[in-house]
């Protein structure tokens, strides 16, 4: 069964396109993300920017890092009251 959840705010996507990784790609990495730590701010080959889950990296301890699994930056622009299928 799917959990659903309801929106206390808007949301807006960053204006940016998502980045999309996948498994041995490499990738330019950078600060830590003050607010959620466990994401680190990276940039793909193609010069797309995003935050990515230190779990989606290896070897992240310098400029770069490999991805170990996918992962999509994609956000979902929502408004109030908006009613959304957990996943």
């Amino acid at each position: 069964m799917t959990a659903k959840v309801r929106m206390l705010v808007p949301h807006e996507p960053p204006d940016r396109p998502p980045l999309r990784i996948r498994p041995g790609e490499r990738l330019k990495v950078g600060e830590l993300d003050e607010t959620w730590p466990t994401f680190r701010w990276c940039v793909s080959a193609e010069g797309i920017g995003g935050w990515v889950p230190e779990a989606c990296l290896v070897d992240a301890a310098d400029a770069s890092a490999t991805a170990v699994r996918s992962y999509d930056t994609t956000e979902l622009r929502t408004g109030a009251g908006d009613i959304l299928a957990a996943l």
